[in-house]
């Protein structure tokens, strides 16, 4: 499986996860891989049959992350940790071409050191700043889900 391959279905099973852990009602027979530079990852639909698109996104501290690929290679390793949040931010600067509503799902997949309540003030900031492309942002953390930002 090629990385982009493992990537979309690392960030289907976060999704389909999320819809079971929030009981969000998503017909998941809807969920289509969107395909193209400026799209969300996927659109679906409610059990109702209303369309909208999801962006998913793993919220990991970057050197947490490449301390783990060093770690496959050598004895011993060692990181200085740093926020998640700035994979969040550059989400909100993105302009995605698509007429759908989109919301985003940040979810965590054990690449940080914060904990879902330090997550979500961070979260929760960003998304209520200045610019912010989705109609809802969602965070599935270690503990639950949330709705940090958007109409339940």
């Amino acid at each position: 499986m090629g990385s982009d391959a493992s990537k979309t279905e690392l960030e289907k099973q976060a999704l389909l996860k999320f819809i079971a852990a929030a009981n969000y009602p998503i017909d998941v027979t809807s969920i289509e891989k969107l395909d193209g530079e400026r799209l969300p990852d996927f659109s679906c639909s409610t059990t109702d049959g209303v369309r909208f698109a999801v962006e998913v996104t793993e919220l990991c501290d970057e050197d947490i992350a490449k301390m783990i690929d060093i770690s496959k290679r050598v004895a011993s390793a060692s990181v200085w940790t740093n926020s998640p949040t700035a994979i969040l931010k550059r989400k909100m600067q993105k302009t995605y071409a698509t007429d759908l509503p989109i919301e985003l799902l940040c979810y965590l997949d054990g690449r940080v050191v914060d904990t879902d309540d330090m997550m979500r003030v961070k979260i929760e900031e960003i998304a209520n700043g200045d610019t912010n492309p989705f109609r809802r942002v969602w965070f599935h953390g270690e503990d639950g889900v949330y709705l940090m930002y958007g109409d339940r």
